[in-house]
């Protein structure tokens, strides 16, 4: 009889919250990033932050429940984040609209949320969950059936401005 693989239990380290200090740090990229966009000032570097503000709290949700988190809202940023960068890139400002400011404030309140009650492994496997999803230009709110051109946008974010994510560790 063949045994069920087991997954290797998790350090005492894994365990631990995320450490303040990487919290902030976090924090302050999102923040930043947010406030350069609605004030017109954006940037690729600044729509690569604002990725992780879109792919890892939804990783997150995934990797400390295992089940999916609606994605819904993270699609909707998705979107948004696209317009953004068409906006950019044909000479006009790199801003985020007054309703599209709005709907990101809020996804990085519930980015910033999650870090201060996440703990390091979980943090840790969603960005090697957005790693592996980069690695494979599929994006990570794409269904499993999905055709390639849903994520043709992540293909192309990731093309111009890799996520560059900081390990937890």
């Amino acid at each position: 009889m063949k045994r069920p693989m087991r997954r290797k239990p998790h350090t005492a380290a894994q365990l631990m919250p995320l450490r303040r200090s990487v919290v902030e740090h976090l924090s302050l990229q999102q923040h930043c990033a947010l406030a350069a966009f609605r004030d017109g000032r954006g940037s690729l570097d600044q729509i690569s932050i604002l990725m992780r503000a879109i792919y890892l709290p939804f990783l997150m949700s995934r990797a400390g429940h295992r089940r999916k988190a609606d994605p819904a809202p993270y699609r909707a940023a998705e979107a948004m984040l696209y317009r953004c960068l068409v906006r950019g890139q044909t000479g006009q400002e790199w801003r985020l609209e007054a309703g599209e400011a709005v709907h990101f404030a809020a996804l990085v309140v519930r980015y910033d949320t999650k870090l201060q009650a996440c703990r390091t492994h979980v943090y840790d496997e969603a960005v090697l969950a957005l790693m592996r999803a980069e690695w494979a230009k599929r994006s990570p709110l794409a269904n499993r059936d999905a055709p390639p051109e849903d994520s043709a946008f992540f293909a192309l974010l990731v093309e111009r401005t890799p996520c560059r994510v900081p390990h937890a560790t």
